[in-house]
């Protein structure tokens, strides 16, 4: 079960993050600046946005999430709309459009509901396999609460 504090957290980082492009293209000082600004204004009664800068400052930083935020190829889109074959919009975390792949990138607070973030993740890359048809697509989940990674496969 995920608690205020989680569900809080995960939506403050949410809005950080859709800040976040290509990291290739900017400086880290500059990604931490706007997203606590985005985050200030989303959430102007929350007093401790340092203590998120910070968290999103080691998210960029780890390793394991470098091929998310510093793409060498290919183009970063935040908070992409599509629309589905029912008119539906749907607004993807993070689309990365490379040559011959897309990468559809959706961020949870937490593990709780994976299978409900599965399917979500999946219908996302059938709309991008449309909208790409000769490009290969990759869904990925990245969890909030501890910075891990899924792949969803198809």
């Amino acid at each position: 079960m995920v608690n205020r504090g989680q569900i809080r957290q995960g939506k403050i980082l949410h809005a950080m993050l859709s800040c976040v492009g290509n990291m290739k293209e900017t400086t880290l000082d500059e990604v931490l600046g706007r997203a606590k600004a985005r985050a200030a204004q989303e959430f102007p009664l929350v007093r401790d946005l340092d203590r998120y800068v910070k968290q999103l400052e080691t998210m960029l930083a780890r390793q394991e999430l470098h091929r998310f935020f510093y793409p060498d190829k290919g183009e970063v889109l935040l908070e992409q709309e599509i629309v589905d074959a029912q008119g539906k919009i749907r607004r993807l975390d993070r689309l990365i459009v490379m040559p011959d792949e897309s990468w559809v990138v959706d961020f949870k607070s937490s593990r709780a509901g994976r299978e409900q973030h599965g399917a979500q993740v999946k219908e996302y890359c059938a709309l991008i396999k449309g909208m790409y048809p000769k490009r290969g697509v990759k869904g990925f989940l990245i969890y909030l609460d501890d910075g891990g990674v899924e792949e969803i496969k198809k």
